[in-house]
């Protein structure tokens, strides 16, 4: 009895080998484009949160460098420092790897504009 594999066995694997590989490059695509929504979704959240913050905040104050506001009866104070977003008293982060940012206050609305990587973001924070 021959122990070996016939030519249309051979065909078949070399076959189901390429079909494999054929389906897995597209899902290999996939997989390295998911990290970044899932950040941007964090950051969109961090956002919604802190606009949930600053509605409900009074005696709101904008500098370039921070956002003073008076919220439950104390001062509160949001800043960039290390290459986070950060309120305080305390140090709770909203957003983070943020590579610069700045505060500003135009039209009767607080902005924040910070860089991640090569993107900029702007984005309203508060409304009067």
């Amino acid at each position: 009895m021959n122990k070996g594999f016939t030519l249309i066995e051979t065909l078949f694997a070399l076959m189901a080998l390429s079909l494999c590989i054929a389906l897995l490059f597209p899902v290999l695509q996939l997989i390295r484009k998911i990290p970044d929504p899932i950040v941007f979704h964090q950051d969109i959240l961090a956002v919604y949160q802190l606009r949930l913050l600053f509605s409900q905040s009074r005696d709101i104050s904008v500098e370039p460098s921070a956002i003073s506001f008076h919220y439950r009866k104390e001062d509160w104070q949001l800043y960039y420092h290390h290459q986070n977003i950060v309120k305080g008293p305390g140090y709770e982060i909203f957003l983070m790897h943020v590579d610069d940012a700045v505060f500003r206050w135009e039209g009767g609305c607080a902005y924040l504009d910070y860089q991640k990587g090569e993107k900029r973001y702007d984005v309203v924070l508060y409304c009067e």
